[in-house]
């Protein structure tokens, strides 16, 4: 049976309807680091006191706030590897050259980071790379977190990003 490349999608800004452990600790860890500021300096989110959420942790950059915006994909956990087959860290994705089965990233990123608050979303996704052939997985249920942050405090311009997943 073909898998469609995204189903089953839901999608909220109220945290209270999130009930993933890991992703609601990742999301205390993220208010921990608010002070009096809406979101987060960059600086202040310290890798050696969240290890157990690291290998599925993403940090985005956006490097041009559009239209056209452009993310930079400056750091992806490990837990990501069997289904993109490689370390995508470094990969740039331009919004205007996104395939438009991709194109729903780029809304919630950019509404994200206008909104400055999180937003979390479950998907049912087709599933790539060769790992995940290997192990015959077809399609996985992912449930992700993404929170802006800011480099200098003026303005969202960063994502802090969690995502967890089970084969289905």
């Amino acid at each position: 049976m073909s898998v469609p490349l995204f189903d089953d999608i839901t999608s909220s800004w109220d945290m209270t309807g999130l009930d993933v452990p890991l992703l609601l600790e990742a999301y205390r860890y993220w208010l921990s680091k608010t002070g009096d500021r809406p979101w987060p300096l960059r600086s202040s989110i310290e890798p050696t006191e969240i290890p157990r959420l690291l290998p599925y942790l993403f940090l985005i950059e956006v490097p041009q706030i559009g239209p056209p915006m452009r993310y930079r994909v400056r750091l992806v956990g490990t837990a990501f590897r069997p289904f993109f087959g490689t370390d995508i860290t470094g990969h740039e994705v331009r919004e205007e050259e996104v395939s438009p089965d991709r194109a729903q990233f780029c809304i919630d990123w950019r509404e994200i980071l206008q909104r400055g608050t999180p937003r979390w979303a479950r998907i049912r996704q087709r599933v790539r790379g060769e790992q995940a052939e290997r192990d015959g997985i077809a399609a996985a249920r992912f449930t992700g977190l993404v929170m802006p942050l800011s480099r200098d405090g003026t303005a969202a311009d960063m994502l802090l990003g969690a995502t967890v997943y089970d084969p289905v």
